[in-house]
């Protein structure tokens, strides 16, 4: 539901990083029942949270000719 009506460009991979960030950073749930909670909880704003700190971090590493697509160069 998040990808259909919040953030339609959200990628499993990203959705999977921001469950491992949030939820299991201390484990991966035992449980079945624990691993659907997970997921129907997790809220947009706190994917775009989590993904926007990403993002700084990533940013961080890299120089501006990394960005050259971004500014049609």
């Amino acid at each position: 539901m998040i990808q259909s009506e919040s953030l339609p460009n959200l990628s499993y991979d990203q959705f999977e990083h921001v469950l491992w960030k949030i939820k299991w950073s201390e484990g991966y749930p035992k449980h079945l029942y624990q691993i659907i909670e997970d997921i129907m909880s997790i809220k947009a704003e706190e994917i775009v949270k989590v993904l926007s700190t990403q993002a700084v971090i990533d940013g961080r590493n890299q120089t501006l000719n990394d960005f050259s697509t971004l500014f049609g160069g």
